[in-house]
């Protein structure tokens, strides 16, 4: 729920030690780029499945 982008970087960099971060960078962006497209992201394929409000709000909003 960050409002700036400079919240966001330090709400993520809370997630992981120093030592993480640059390849957390990495896989944040290839997440977004190849998993989690905000076009069609392909949420079946996502290994963030539990942690994800977004799946979350999708599967309460798909029928059985």
């Amino acid at each position: 729920k960050a409002k700036t982008p400079l919240q966001s970087e330090t709400q993520l960099t809370a997630l992981f030690s120093n030592a993480q971060i640059p390849d957390a960078h990495h896989y944040l962006i290839l997440h977004g780029r190849y998993t989690c497209m905000a076009r069609k992201p392909a949420c079946t394929l996502c290994v963030l499945q539990d942690i994800c409000a977004f799946y979350r709000k999708q599967q309460r909003s798909t029928p059985a």
